[in-house]
């Protein structure tokens, strides 16, 4: 019984933390993405799974540079 106890309170771990990746990675928070085609910019996942993109502004641009110093 205590490997039933075991497998099932790992299950519930998993199960948790796969929801909570999911759900961060769709919360529709901007994230800075760097690609060939693009450049830099920023994306963030929309609820029907695409992605939207915009330019950085300005100040997200010195923000960045700063980073990389």
């Amino acid at each position: 019984m205590e490997n039933l106890a075991d497998i099932t309170i790992g299950i519930a771990i998993f199960a948790a933390v796969y929801v909570w990746y999911w759900r961060s990675r769709r919360n529709g928070e901007w994230h800075e993405h760097t690609s060939l085609k693009r450049g830099t910019v920023m994306r963030r996942r929309l609820l029907d799974g695409s992605w939207q993109y915009r330019e950085l502004t300005d100040d997200e641009e010195v923000e960045r540079q700063s980073f990389q110093r």
